[in-house]
């Protein structure tokens, strides 16, 4: 069981969605946003600057309370934007695995 203090890092979650732009196409916008605090697992490669800044995590877990989600979502990190290619669930938590898009 993680502790309440795990999850320290803010994350937002959303859905592109698509609207009519009035001209006969469509335009895309963030739809069903989520604002949730994670506990964030880094499970591969990280490439690290000259002053040792973290610049690239290739796949990611990101542990939250309980949320109904699914792979067609994104979740956006640390200003970069990550696709979900796994998700699940526990009693308690949810399992949002991703990649770099």
């Amino acid at each position: 069981m993680l502790g309440i203090g795990k999850f320290d890092k803010r994350i937002t979650i959303a859905k592109k969605q698509l609207t009519s732009d009035g001209l006969g196409g469509y335009t895309s916008f963030n739809g069903g946003v989520y604002s949730r605090w994670a506990n964030v697992k880094e499970n591969s490669y990280k490439r690290i600057s000259g002053d040792n800044a973290i610049l690239h995590v290739n796949s990611i877990t990101f542990i939250i309370r309980k949320l109904t989600i699914s792979t067609d979502w994104f979740v956006n990190y640390n200003d970069l934007e990550y696709f979900i290619y796994n998700v699940y669930s526990d009693e308690k938590y949810t399992y949002i695995e991703c990649q770099l898009k």
